[in-house]
């Protein structure tokens, strides 16, 4: 073994049981990136190829939940090679490594795409109907960027199986993930979890895809009063508890997001999808995974926005870039390139005004 695990909080059993492993595997990497457990990564060497075994907590009962994963045959599902039970406590599943990164690399870049926000979507939601469908009725219950890994064609692959649960043939769902509260459905919060709340989360990611606010740092969801309780508080765990709230309080509110924040691009349609899909109650939420997907697929995929940091909204169609600059003036002007971006002129028809203002134009101009 190329790593150090013995500082890794990680129980005798599952230090003895991953050198076990290591006989067969050459680990030489590890991820606590996670919240509900740890990831190893190195050559299988009978498969010879890259694999990645996911260790986590294992709660009571029938392990029903992997036996189903590994047997479904999903292009938008990561396949699970192998997976078994450690001890009382612990579990693992293998995979192989994905190189590509997840999502929240991608939404951490300069460069978000409207038409790949979309397609991304539809992906993680067509992994999800057939986790649950009715002959596996599984759960997700922790979808998060950080789960949702890119295949090398930027395929959205579901990962990070740790929280699955399949429910009961005679109930309408599950005990809630306790896991990333930014994305914890309202219901959850009160111990209930069901198909609805996974595309919530979902909802989520999208709102996050085509560039809306939802930061990670935790004191980003108080205001000045709640600030200062917070920095009061004796532990790290009792912060947490605090924000924990103060997101459910939000989220039930349907505060915890702007829609506002997302670029001007994103029309009001998308974002009454968007509206739905993480809407408080989840009875009014989308049903299923296919009303979400039917939903995105009359909105259509639309004109291809990019947007990033450097060289703000991009637009290109029918072999044209449109750019919306900031001028000398503080106004924005829309130039547009027929070469591929070596030579910009103004778009006719299109005066200087507000960014928003300049965008709206152009998209009745091209529609």
């Amino acid at each position: 073994m190329n790593i150090d695990i013995s500082n890794l909080g990680l129980s005798n059993t599952v230090i003895d049981f991953i050198a076990e492993k290591d006989k067969n595997i050459d680990f030489d990497n590890f991820n606590e990136k996670g919240a509900n457990g740890l990831l190893l990564f190195g050559h299988h060497k009978l498969l010879k190829k890259r694999v990645a075994l996911k260790f986590y907590y294992y709660e009571n009962g029938i392990h029903e939940e992997v036996e189903l994963l590994a047997s479904i045959k999903n292009d938008n599902i990561l396949p699970i090679l192998d997976a078994g039970i450690i001890d009382a406590k612990n579990a693992f599943f293998m995979t192989d490594e994905i190189s590509a990164g997840d999502l929240d690399e991608l939404i951490l870049t300069n460069k978000k795409s409207y038409k790949h926000a979309i397609e991304i979507t539809r992906g993680i939601l067509n992994g999800l109907v057939e986790m649950h469908s009715s002959k596996n009725k599984l759960l997700h219950r922790d979808l998060k960027p950080a789960n949702i890994l890119l295949s090398q064609n930027n395929v959205p692959l579901i990962a990070d199986f740790g929280s699955v649960k399949r429910i009961p043939d005679d109930e309408d769902g599950v005990n809630g993930s306790r896991h990333a509260a930014l994305y914890r459905p309202p219901e959850a919060y009160e111990n209930f979890y069901t198909y609805s709340s996974d595309i919530y989360q979902v909802g989520l990611v999208l709102y996050q895809l085509l560039g809306g606010y939802l930061p990670y740092e935790e004191k980003a969801y108080l205001n000045k009063k709640q600030k200062i309780k917070y920095d009061k508080l004796p532990s790290l765990f009792d912060k947490s508890k605090y924000v924990d709230s103060i997101i459910y309080e939000l989220s039930k509110k349907c505060n915890l997001v702007d829609l506002n924040t997302l670029p001007p691009y994103v029309g009001d349609k998308l974002k009454s999808i968007i509206r739905k899909a993480i809407c408080p109650n989840f009875l009014k939420r989308f049903q299923t995974c296919s009303e979400f997907i039917h939903a995105l697929h009359e909105y259509g995929l639309g004109k291809d926005w990019t947007h990033s940091t450097d060289s703000g909204y991009k637009l290109e169609i029918d072999n044209k870039i449109y750019k919306i600059e900031r001028q000398t003036t503080g106004k924005y002007a829309c130039m547009k390139s027929t070469d591929g971006g070596l030579t910009w002129r103004r778009e006719a028809g299109i005066n200087d005004n507000t960014e928003n203002k300049v965008i709206h134009d152009l998209k009745f101009k091209i529609k």
